[in-house]
């Protein structure tokens, strides 16, 4: 397909622009009073001096690479996302010298990325570095600090480093705690990783009943996580080795109205729990 930017958004748009036709992809750039795309100049575009050089240089063409790979990633493609968000990374540094929390901002997104596409090492070592840059940062607990220790703890879980998921789990709860107040994603969140934590330590009842807790918390609001919750509460039915109710649980998340919308990882994750019984 051809995709289409307008010099409107200024030097955002042209970097768009650039990146896809740096991707391979067909690119007409519709300036203001043209009345088609077909009367474009996409000379510029191959211009190394005119484009490269300024949209790299202000930060433009980084930030656009960033969220290009963001939504790569967030659509099911951590692959195809890792050379863009490495490079990302590099031109932050250089930009800002010092590590900033736009250079935590893009470590973040790698480490992800790399957790999903089964780069679990290296994601686990980035994760930790963006989570002790944004303690540097962020000296007093916040929201950003429980979006930043709750994404280690998620990928210590998917790592199977069980004990230090759920210990940083508990200081989640604790700063929630202190804060009086917290994004409910981010309460879901970690409830459902308590879920599946206590499974995964053999704790079957508790994990049952946080299961359920969080699975009626998140109601429709919030599908994707209370597939998730049902997703822990078959896992901790199948660990205890009562197959029909695992079943049944794994059922109630592929059956959610949105499950189509949700991230091939949750639905493997369910998908995975039905094929086991």
């Amino acid at each position: 397909g051809r995709y289409l930017t307008c010099c409107n958004s200024g030097r955002r748009s042209e970097a768009a622009a650039y990146l896809l036709e740096r991707m391979g992809h067909d690119v007409a750039v519709l300036w203001p009073g043209m009345e088609s795309a077909g009367n474009s100049d996409r000379a510029w575009l191959s211009s190394e001096s005119h484009i490269e050089h300024w949209l790299r240089a202000d930060g433009t063409l980084t930030a656009v690479e960033r969220w290009y790979a963001e939504a790569l990633r967030v659509n099911d493609r951590p692959v195809d996302a890792i050379p863009t968000l490495r490079r990302a990374l590099q031109d932050q540094r250089a930009l800002d010298v010092a590590d900033t929390p736009r250079v935590r901002s893009v470590l973040v997104q790698l480490a992800l990325a790399l957790d999903s596409a089964g780069q679990q090492d290296e994601g686990l070592r980035l994760m930790r570095e963006a989570v002790a840059l944004e303690a540097v940062h962020n000296p007093k607990d916040s929201d950003d600090r429980l979006s930043f220790v709750g994404r280690l703890a998620a990928v210590l879980m998917a790592a199977g480093h069980v004990d230090e998921a759920m210990a940083l789990n508990q200081r989640l709860a604790t700063i929630e705690q202190q804060l009086g107040s917290a994004g409910e994603l981010l309460v879901l969140n970690r409830r459902v990783l308590e879920a599946r934590g206590l499974a995964m330590q053999g704790e079957f009842g508790a994990a049952s009943r946080a299961a359920a807790t969080a699975a009626e918390r998140a109601g429709d609001r919030f599908a994707q996580q209370r597939a998730e919750a049902w997703t822990a509460a078959a896992l901790s039915a199948r660990l205890r080795r009562h197959p029909g109710l695992a079943l049944t649980h794994a059922q109630q998340a592929l059956a959610d109205p949105r499950a189509a919308t949700f991230p091939l990882a949750v639905l493997a994750s369910a998908n995975a729990e039905a094929a086991r019984l």
